[in-house]
């Protein structure tokens, strides 16, 4: 089941273009945003 739905998710990825991964910029913003979300509710 599990390679079935990941063989899913590639052939619709592909139909949206292909897999596009997050630059470095990309991802530091948003484990920053997290993190800064989580830091407020907090307070």
């Amino acid at each position: 089941e599990l390679s079935q739905d990941g063989a899913l998710v590639m052939r619709l990825a592909n139909t949206f273009g292909g897999v596009n991964y997050m630059t470095d910029s990309q991802r530091g913003f948003i484990e920053n945003w997290e993190v800064e979300s989580y830091r407020a509710k907090q307070v």
